[in-house]
Order: structure tokens, then sequence, then C-alpha cells
């Protein structure tokens, strides 16, 4: 019999207090500011079998810019705050950058897109509960 067979079982509430105590540290944390990349890889199959779903659901429209269509795509998020702001940035390389702040007072929205530069916008807004992570 295994020395370990002997020992007692964990104590459930032990081991949900612990965790909740290491998840706690975010509270303590004074800023954090984290970014990550994902690149997705589309073989020549997939991007066909995307470009006959778009002309049928878009039978005129030019799909030289859907990004589904590309052979890859890169995706970076960083996302940053301090005691008294958040911010968030979420770009598709190449593609548009979705930049999110709260200042502590007021929320800002910028999208940008390299490909139509007329849908660029600003959104500035006292509740940012409505805007900063509705996509994360």
């Amino acid at each position: 019999m295994p020395a370990d067979a002997l020992a007692d079982p964990p104590d459930p509430a032990s081991l949900v207090r612990q965790v909740r105590a290491r998840e706690a540290c975010i509270e303590r944390v004074e800023s954090l500011q984290l970014k990550a990349g994902s690149r997705w890889e589309r073989t020549p199959r997939g991007i066909e079998h995307r470009r006959r779903e778009l002309r049928k659901q878009f039978p005129e429209a030019d799909l030289s810019s859907f990004r589904d269509l590309q052979p890859h795509t890169t995706k970076i998020v960083e996302l940053a705050f301090d005691r008294a702001r958040v911010g968030l940035l979420d770009r598709q390389v190449g593609f548009n950058d979705d930049l999110r702040i709260w200042d502590g007072k007021r929320f800002t929205l910028y999208n940008r897109y390299d490909l139509s530069s007329d849908r660029n916008a600003y959104l500035i807004n006292r509740e940012p509960e409505k805007w900063l992570f509705q996509h994360v």
C-alpha cells in the first residue's frame, strides 16, 4: 500500500480558503499589465469553404478584405490597470484596433480600421460597465 494512501484526505473547506486567499492577491496589486497574442492559421481548403459561405451570405460583396479569408491572422490583447484606470487594447493586426480606457471618471472607446478608415469611431461615456469588457 502506498504511503500516501494512509494520509488524511484534504479538507474541502480548507482547500477553498486556500484558493480564495490566492485569488484575493489581485485586490492588493497596485498595477498590472498583461499582453497576450495568438495567431490563426487557415488551410487553403478552409479558406475556400469560408469563401463559399461568405459568397452565399454576401453575393455582391468584395471579399478581399474579409480576414476570414486570409491564410493567417494575428491578434494581440493588452490589458492594464492601476488603482484608478483600466485600459484594454484588442488588436487584429492588419485589420483593426479596439482601444477602451476608463480613467476613473470617463470611458473612451476608439475603433480604428486599417482597410476602411471611414468606419473609425470614438465613443465617450460615463458608464464603463456597458463597454469596457463586453467582448473579451
